[in-house]
Formats: C-alpha cells, sequence, structure tokens
C-alpha cells in the first residue's frame, strides 16, 4: 500500500507521511545521518510509496549517491506518474549527472502536468536556463508570466533569458 493514492491519504499510512516529513525537517537541520537512517527504514516499510522514494532520492542526492537517486525518482515516477514534483526532481537529479539533454526532456512534463502552478512552471524555466536553453526557458517563463504578470522573480527570470537570447 502506498501513503498517497490518486492524491487521497490513506488513513492507515498517515504515519509515514508524518516521518516522510520529519526526514525533510532532519535535512533542514543538517542531520543528514538521521535523516540517512530514516530513508531506509521507511523504505523497508513503503518500497513503493512515491513519498517515500521522493525523500529517499534527496537523501541519496545529499549523500552523493546520485545513481541511486536517479532509480529511486525513476520508481516513485512509476507509483504516480502525474505528479510534475517528481519530474522536477528527476531533472535536477539529472542535472547533478551532468545530462542536461535529458534533464530538459524530463521537465518538459512539467507544463503539462502543472500548466496553473507559475512556481512549478518558473523552476521548469530555470533548471532549463542551467542547460544554457534560454528559448526553452523563456517558454516556461513566459507561461508563468500569463498566470501572474507582476510577479517581479519571473520577469526579471525571463528578462535574464532574453538578456543571453541578444
Amino acid at each position: 500500500m502506498t501513503l498517497v493514492n490518486n492524491g487521497k491519504l490513506n488513513t492507515e499510512r498517515q504515519e509515514g507521511v508524518k516521518q516522510v516529513g520529519q526526514g525533510f525537517h532532519l535535512l533542514s537541520l543538517g542531520r543528514n545521518e538521521d535523516a540517512t537512517r530514516l530513508s531506509q527504514d521507511l523504505l523497508k516499510k513503503y518500497p513503493e510509496d512515491p513519498a517515500v522514494l521522493f525523500f529517499a532520492s534527496e537523501v541519496s542526492v545529499i549523500n552523493m549517491e546520485n545513481d541511486k537517486a536517479l532509480n529511486l525518482i525513476d520508481n516513485a515516477i512509476s507509483g504516480a506518474p502525474k505528479n510534475a514534483n517528481l519530474f522536477m526532481q528527476k531533472a535536477r537529479i539529472l542535472m547533478i549527472l551532468h545530462r542536461q539533454q535529458d534533464a530538459c526532456r524530463v521537465v518538459s512534463n512539467v507544463a503539462e502536468l502543472s500548466p496553473k502552478d507559475k512556481n512549478m512552471l518558473r523552476s521548469a524555466g530555470q533548471l532549463v536556463s542551467q542547460s544554457g536553453d534560454f528559448s526553452g526557458a523563456q517558454m516556461f517563463f513566459e507561461k508563468a508570466l500569463a498566470l501572474d504578470p507582476v510577479d517581479q522573480g519571473i520577469l526579471f527570470d525571463l528578462a535574464t533569458a532574453h538578456f543571453f537570447l541578444g
């Protein structure tokens, strides 16, 4: 059973969700060893749960186990193929692995999965921009800006992309 099924929390797994949240809190405190242990425990209890796999992938990135992180996030995507956050995590991992073109292909899913989420679209644009694809980044920034025409951060990112495009 998974912690989240079709967007609805399984009540019997609320403790697992709470533990994933605690794990991210541990990471924010720099308690990486504790987060690693918790990640391993959660993977034993909920080996197919997308939330657990996402958390475990983040722990793996912090521990510089990027190939393992990629495998974990691929498994998470298999369990929740419509979750844009999972695709963004995969794209970030691919960037760490210096696979920029693959990352840009993966992040293209974000516009389809989250067309009304300006923050997700902006994050996608920033990632694509880091790969040097300023034209692709511009597309994401313009979609985000259409949702909030006065967002100064998006305006700055779009202006930066325009600068690099000449």
